[in-house]
């Protein structure tokens, strides 16, 4: 078989045969125990296959771009010349400069809101719901924060009511959804 091939595949027949040789070899040579520098000799082998296969994966993509381009064109088309890029603008540093000065002039400027901390007032709206609680079996929750409330009254009311609903002296309930909250005195033996 060696004496049909060529001078040059001949060589690389044998050169591929050395190293598998040599891969058989390292294989069946007994490694020492605790050698963390041993390294499969077949892993070179795999490394160079993988490679081929990329190689041979972008030759055939390759060729087949060729052929649709061989389909696409006749044999006479010349490809129109591209179109030239415009030449590069001539602008004074004065103008560019200008130019951004008016750019920065069309920014508006940011506006600021300051913020100003308001405290929950969680007891003062706790006395209110035990001054109810004390006078009433049952009340609303506009009879706890009022007609027009603002946030830190809501927010301090339902606080409240939470922490009143956690101790046991009332129970929170709505009867259906989006229906107006309904807030029981809790009786001394559900509480304790």
């Amino acid at each position: 078989m060696i004496n049909e091939l060529g001078l040059n595949q001949a060589a690389d027949y044998l050169e591929m045969a050395a190293r598998l040789l040599r891969i058989k070899a390292q294989m069946l040579l007994p490694r020492r125990l605790g050698d963390d520098e041993w390294e499969d000799p077949r892993s070179e082998l795999v490394r160079r296959l993988l490679e081929y296969q990329q190689i041979r994966e972008l030759v055939d993509w390759l060729a087949r771009a060729a052929a649709g381009r061989a389909e696409r064109f006749a044999r006479g088309f010349e490809a129109p010349l591209p179109e030239l890029p415009p030449a590069p603008l001539a602008i004074e540093l004065n103008d560019l400069l200008a130019a951004a000065e008016r750019v920065i002039a069309l920014i508006p400027e940011p506006t600021l809101h300051r913020v100003v901390p308001r405290p929950l007032d969680v007891e003062g709206a706790t006395a209110r719901i035990e001054a109810l609680l004390a006078t009433r079996d049952e009340f609303g929750w506009h009879e706890v924060v009022g007609e027009r409330p603002g946030v830190v009254e809501v927010l301090s009311a339902f606080i409240a009511l939470l922490e009143l609903a956690r101790r046991g002296a009332l129970t929170i309930a709505q009867p259906e959804p989006f229906a107006p909250m309904v807030i029981r005195r809790d009786t001394p033996r559900a509480a304790a």
